[in-house]
């Protein structure tokens, strides 16, 4: 009797792990209970992607313990589901609950990643405005901007100069320079040396995934002095004045980490990251970087001979077509 039960059990089991659970998922690597796909990573991660893309398709299921997660790895599937239908899709539990599970967040209500609905809408509408404000995307960060790059090449330029030009760390020196922008942007300050350790250690719990920015922020957000009034300075400073004026429940001393948290990490390690595989791609084909350098070489000439200043800015865009190919990637014909 308790062989026969122990059977319809274990058949049962069977049944809902492999057919019963995954009904109605897009197709994917069967998973194991308990464990999902995790003893199926035979490769690193972005590896084992792509070899699950080209066996089940550019939409597949892998489970993360008993979790679903549906993985997209074809562009314009992406773009329709993230941009075109993005209001269908956000709320999405994964990045929340993962967040939970890492301790990397302890107050689970507020800033962008992890709200849905009016309060999403709310913070980001905030978020934008403040930015463009604050003058991100004109003259008035660009300028801040351009320094820090003269800075980062002549970082390169010392190190190459050192070692004669062999293992020069570029990630290290990438990381510095986009978590220096976002760093004023939020904060009001770069990350020059004096606050390097800060740098350091932001990046070191990012890459743990624990306790993200629970105390950093903290002291961070201690800088910050309530009795100093006028016009706001970073992001930090319109989110103190908002809480002021609006006193609503998405705007308040509990938020304020996970809204700077949010900044960060979107800002930060995504621009360190795309420009690190840019610099890559660039190094890996000669041909696209040779025409890029001749197109700036022509902009920075021309500038020059009309008596300007020959640093390139936003204004000259429109002057650069192959450059915003190249950041585009997809508009550069082989």
């Amino acid at each position: 009797m308790f062989l026969i039960l122990f059977f319809l059990f274990f058949t049962t089991l069977l049944f809902w792990n492999f057919v019963w659970k995954r009904k109605g998922l897009p197709p994917g690597p069967i998973p194991l209970p308990i464990f999902g796909n995790a003893f199926s990573m035979n490769k690193s991660i972005y590896e084992q992607f792509q070899i699950w893309a080209k066996e089940y398709g550019p939409v597949y299921t892998i489970w993360i313990g008993e979790d679903p997660t549906v993985i997209v790895t074809d562009y314009e599937i992406m773009r329709d589901l993230f941009i075109k239908e993005g209001d269908v899709y956000a709320g999405r539990n994964f990045l929340a609950d993962l967040f939970k599970t890492l301790s990397a967040i302890k107050d689970d209500y507020g800033g962008v990643i992890r709200t849905e609905g009016d309060p999403w809408k709310v913070v980001r509408r905030f978020g934008l405005q403040s930015m463009r404000n604050l003058g991100v995307g004109r003259a008035g960060l660009e300028k801040h901007l351009l320094e820090d790059m003269e800075r980062f090449i002549e970082q390169i330029k010392e190190e190459i100069s050192k070692n004669g030009g062999y293992n020069v760390n570029l990630q290290s020196k990438i990381d510095r320079l986009s978590g220096t922008t976002v760093n004023r942007v939020i904060f009001g300050y770069p990350f020059e040396d004096e606050h390097m350790s800060e740098f350091y250690e932001l990046k070191k719990r990012m890459e743990e995934q624990a306790f993200l920015l629970s105390s950093l922020t903290g002291r961070m957000l201690m800088k910050q002095t309530p009795e100093e009034k006028g016009e706001p300075n970073d992001l930090l400073d319109c989110f103190l004045d908002q809480i002021e004026a609006e006193k609503s429940e998405y705007f308040s001393l509990k938020s304020i980490t996970p809204f700077c948290f949010d900044l960060f990490l979107a800002g930060q390690e995504t621009t360190s990251t795309t420009l690190s595989y840019l610099i890559l791609y660039l190094i890996l084909d000669q041909r696209v970087q040779s025409k890029m350098h001749e197109e700036l070489d022509r902009l920075e000439e021309e500038k020059g001979r009309n008596g300007f200043d020959n640093s390139v800015t936003q204004a000259d865009r429109g002057k650069l077509p192959f450059l915003n190919a190249v950041i585009n990637v997809r508009g550069i014909e082989k």
